[in-house]
């Protein structure tokens, strides 16, 4: 079974830093991240 496929856009913070650089690896997803300074974020 392969894993599901989940993008997070979020920006350049600590907390996600984990998620961001590999280090962390949600179970059973295949984790794009996409950072993104707070106006992009929000204002797409």
């Amino acid at each position: 079974m392969s894993d599901f496929q989940v993008t997070l856009v979020a920006g350049t913070y600590d907390r996600p830093h984990p998620l961001r650089d590999g280090c962390a690896k949600p179970d059973g997803c295949s984790l794009t991240y996409l950072a993104m300074k707070p106006m992009g974020l929000f204002f797409l």
